[in-house]
């Protein structure tokens, strides 16, 4: 009786023990009929999101150009049509925002190596509300921001330089009161943002303003560049608290960011989650807009028009762009050069101008006597021709220079260096589309330059890891083969954690096994082997990061005798990490942004990997006075690169020689300059003053932060510049709107860059209205969601299985429950 019992007890266990696989089995085989019916429905196969906490309903806009359509819309939608702009809100949300329309005039003045540029933004009211908007845009990365005005109501206001709390104070303080007002502001030294307030209902606002950069002679060719929209930032998990916050970004164009959010915050309450100061990042939340939305207005969205005149002092062989279609005309040595059509602002403008062949030139040096913004009580006769600044006038108690020094014909006659390559990849969501398909052919072709003396490596990088090797591999057919593999089996998903990339190809070693034997018949280890070596790192990326600080004190950390060389891909790079990281790590930089470029790009670049540069550079005056030169820590100088500093002087030192001195392959170079004869131009304290500001904020850290802000704010308000710690603002004494108080606020939507794969990005929209995870440029949800779901079932069928073991207790009694229990236990 009794071991009957125990038999029948067994056997049920078994029988449950089954059942409970057979749950688990037939669960996970749901699990991946649902993800694969979700990737046929709504996604590209293979696609992957990375979901963050928090959902966010929403559901397609439309826009109308009628503004009665919408007039009774449900109050709790999140995106409708309202007097012809697209209006967003928060369910049982108090405010609602409308995305405004934004028309943009660029006008470039370049003089020799300097370029002036006026940008004028309309903003456009066509509701019937009083309506307080934002716009956050990107300007060139060294862009000396130093004149606002604005042009409301037939009147125009000058801007006022403030410190930045005390600036935004001024502008709150007149939006409170009806007045009409214009704030601009800095976040990044590439990204600004412009606040109007009380933009008339049927009204429209002009915001002029002008900012100064310098143009260098590089591989033969100077190049200008005009950013128009700005590549998705994404949030890394451990941030520095050196990297300040961002603006809140929108897009627009077939999908819409709506709200900032951090990764742990909650999405309940975003409408009160908007402002600048309070956001640690901003993530994309996509609102999706039909195709035929601006096309039934029959415009662009936000259209720009840029014209650009030319006159750079010589006679030029070739004018081109490579990003728009240009209308060049030729009067003298001087170029006047539109677009032909009103542009997108979805890439950025390229514009690029060859010199003819001439007599080689050592350096060019241009020279202002005076400041270009002083009070007007201490104000000498004579004026300023930089453009929008005519109340100022200059003082001659300073000179400033710009002095661009010709790269040295040896660096071309060197002996070619032994190198280590390590190829880094930024594969995470923000470089799929065109950007992961000029990024794999910039490999490929750094993989066919390698010769038989150098070893390489491949790092890939999203929110995780990958590398070709443990170590860097020597250069041959079968190892070149197992790279190109790699290459092609790259796609872009995922965050982007650079930092661990980034880290990992500075530090990363060799095994100390032994690899043969030397010229002289020694046996030598892989360190020894590769000790003689030129460790240089290609990183390749859009640079879409929010943590440049970060980097950058990676980059000084770890780059002992490495070299760090940037690529910036896409058609809207964040110029500012590319150009100061390689300035950090020694290296050089290159811009792809179009397929087209990759051969003759990478061709330059390759080409100054493999020759010696320039190394432990020096200035100084001939009788040894150091003079006051920003950038003051000079990084090395490669083949067809020219050296570019701004400079302070005083009148007796201003006719001074300058002295440059440098190594090329452990030998000693000189250049004297001569300084007496220099070409005059307007704006040069600008470009000073800019160039200490950026110097400063890289200094900054836990210790001196309060002394370094004091400072940049002290040079802003000098200088009249717009930096992280200065802002301009201008306010029309008249109030004009009787009730502040239902103002609604708008903002300027940024397009998502060209080629930039937007379906990498967002959830699967399967409704017009339904639940939206905000995307951190996409992980292996499907994945995840599968590993969470198998769980879940391996639970549930515990239970079960302890369910069925309790009622087999109950069905057999005193026999099965304590054999039962003292195995489990």
């Amino acid at each position: 009786m009794c071991h009957g019992s125990r038999f029948r007890n067994e056997k049920l266990k078994r029988s449950c023990f089954k059942r409970y696989v057979y749950l688990v089995i037939s669960c996970s085989l749901l699990m991946l009929f649902v993800s694969r019916f979700a990737s046929a429905s709504g996604h590209t196969q293979g696609q992957n999101e990375q979901l963050t906490q928090g959902l966010m309903s929403y559901q397609i806009a439309t826009i109308n150009t009628s503004s009665n359509t919408h007039a009774s819309n449900n109050a709790n939608s999140h995106g409708s049509a309202k007097d012809g702009l697209v209006q967003f809100g928060e369910p049982h949300a108090e405010q609602t925002y409308y995305a405004l329309p934004l028309s943009t005039s660029v006008d470039i003045n370049v003089t020799g190596m300097v370029s002036r540029v006026k940008v004028v933004q309309t903003f456009k009211n066509p509701t019937n509300h009083w309506i307080n908007g934002e716009y956050v845009f990107p300007l060139p990365e060294n862009a000396a921001v130093d004149s606002l005005l604005m042009h409301v109501g037939g009147n125009t206001i000058v801007g006022i330089i403030e410190t930045k709390k005390q600036a935004k104070r001024t502008f709150e303080a007149a939006k409170a009161q009806g007045k009409q007002a214009s704030l601009m502001q800095r976040h990044r030294s590439n990204i600004f943002s412009t606040d109007v307030a009380n933009l008339a209902p049927q009204g429209e606002m002009q915001i002029e303003f002008y900012y100064q950069e310098s143009l260098a002679l590089r591989d033969g060719e100077y190049n200008l560049h005009f950013p128009m929209t700005i590549t998705p930032r994404y949030q890394p998990k451990q941030l520095s608290e050196f990297d300040k916050p961002l603006p809140t970004m929108r897009f627009s164009a077939m999908y819409q960011n709506l709200f900032g959010q951090s990764n742990t915050a909650s999405i309940e309450h975003t409408a009160d989650q908007l402002s600048k100061n309070q956001l640690s990042e901003y993530e994309l939340a996509e609102q999706r807009l039909t195709q035929h939305n601006y096309a039934a207005l029959n415009q662009v969205i936000n259209p720009v028009e840029i014209n650009v005149k030319l006159d750079t002092g010589f006679e030029l062989a070739s004018v081109s762009s490579a990003s728009h279609n240009i209308k060049p005309f030729q009067q003298g040595d001087a170029w006047s050069i539109s677009l032909t059509e009103q542009a997108t602002p979805n890439k950025d403008f390229l514009l690029s101008w060859t010199p003819m062949a001439q007599a080689n030139v050592e350096s060019y040096l241009f020279s202002q006597q005076g400041q270009t913004h002083v009070p007007a009580s201490n104000a000498t006769p004579a004026e300023t021709k930089v453009a929008g600044v005519e109340p100022h006038k200059v003082t001659p108690t300073s000179h400033y220079q710009l002095l661009m020094v010709m790269p040295p014909q040896e660096l071309a006659q060197a002996q070619q260096i032994s190198r280590e390559l390590i190829l880094v990849i930024d594969v995470s969501g923000s470089m799929s589309g065109d950007s992961i398909r000029q990024a794999k052919q910039a490999l490929n072709y750094a993989l066919a330059g390698l010769t038989p003396r150098d070893r390489f490596n491949i790092i890939a990088f999203s929110d995780r890891l990958t590398q070709l090797a443990v170590e860097p591999l020597a250069v041959n057919s079968r190892n070149l083969g197992l790279g190109q593999q790699f290459v092609a089996s790259l796609d872009a998903n995922g965050g982007t954690e650079m930092a661990p990339a980034l880290k990992a190809a500075l530090t990363s070693s060799h095994s100390n096994g032994n690899v043969g034997v030397n010229a002289d018949g020694e046996h030598q280890t892989k360190h020894q082997a590769n000790s003689h070596k030129l460790k240089q790192v290609l990183f390749v990326t859009d640079g879409a990061v929010s943590n440049e600080q970060q980097l950058f004190h990676i980059i000084d950390t770890h780059l002992d005798d490495a070299r760090l060389f940037t690529i910036g891909i896409g058609s809207a790079p964040n110029r500012y990490f590319m150009q100061l990281a390689a300035l950090a790590g020694k290296g050089s930089y290159v811009y792809i942004s179009d397929g087209q470029q990759v051969s003759e790009r990478m061709a330059k670049l390759l080409a100054k990997l493999e020759h010696p540069a320039l190394t432990d550079i020096k200035v100084a005056y001939q009788d040894g006075q150091i003079p006051d030169y920003w950038p003051s820590v000079i990084g090395d100088l490669y083949l067809g690169e020219p050296l570019v500093l701004s400079i302070k002087t005083d009148a007796q030192a201003q006719s001074k020689p300058l002295v440059v001195s440098g190594n090329i392959n452990g030998q000693f170079w000189q250049r004297t300059l001569a300084t007496d004869e220099p070409t005059q131009a307007a704006g040069l304290d600008l470009l000073w003053a800019n160039q200490y500001v950026n110097a400063l904020e890289l200094t900054q850290n836990r210790a001196n932060r309060q002394r370094v802000e004091q400072q940049i704010a002290a040079i802003g308000l000098k200088y009249h510049l717009v930096t992280s710690q200065t802002s301009l603002v201008a306010v029309d004494v008249t109030p004009v709107n009787p009730d502040p108080t239902n103002s609604v606020d708008g903002f300027v939507s940024n397009l998502l860059p060209a080629g930039f794969d937007a379906s990498k990005q967002r959830a699967n929209q399967s409704a017009k209205q339904h639940a939206m995870r905000l995307p951190q440029t996409a992980t292996d949800s499907r994945l995840w969601l599968l590993i969470g779901f198998c769980l879940m079932s391996l639970g549930l069928g515990h239970v079960a299985w302890q369910w069925q073991r309790r009622k087999v207790s109950r069905t057999f009694g005193q026999y099965a429950a304590p054999v039962a229990l003292s195995a489990a236990d």
